[in-house]
């Protein structure tokens, strides 16, 4: 009797495995950290989930004006930049970093 249950438990185990649908991999949005905040001549900006992006757009914009500096990375793996922003003028921005993943935008201030 023992052996006939084990047979039908492993059966049923393996019909489970074999009808199983497999779950499909989402890829995470990029994150963005940005600092100093406020910024004076140097933005930088640690960027996470950008691997196997390809391309990494950044955008700093301000509200008024809309889009001021557009940089275009082509990496692979980009997970930290420098952004010259000494030429801005004073206010607060916004920047919007973009890749094959999806899109984050992030506020920072410049003295």
């Amino acid at each position: 009797m023992k052996k006939a249950v084990h047979i039908l438990i492993s059966i049923m185990l393996l019909g489970a495995a074999v009808n199983a649908q497999p779950k499909p991999v989402v890829a995470k949005p990029p994150s963005v950290r940005v600092y100093p905040n406020p910024a004076q001549d140097i933005l930088y900006l640690d960027i996470k989930g950008t691997n196997a992006a390809g391309i990494v757009t950044i955008k700093i914009m301000n509200l008024e004006k809309g889009s001021i500096m557009e940089e275009v990375e082509s990496t692979v793996d980009l997970q930290f930049l420098a952004v010259n922003v000494s030429a801005l003028p004073r206010g607060i921005y916004i920047v919007k970093v973009s890749t094959g993943r999806g899109e984050v935008s992030s506020r920072f201030i410049k003295e």
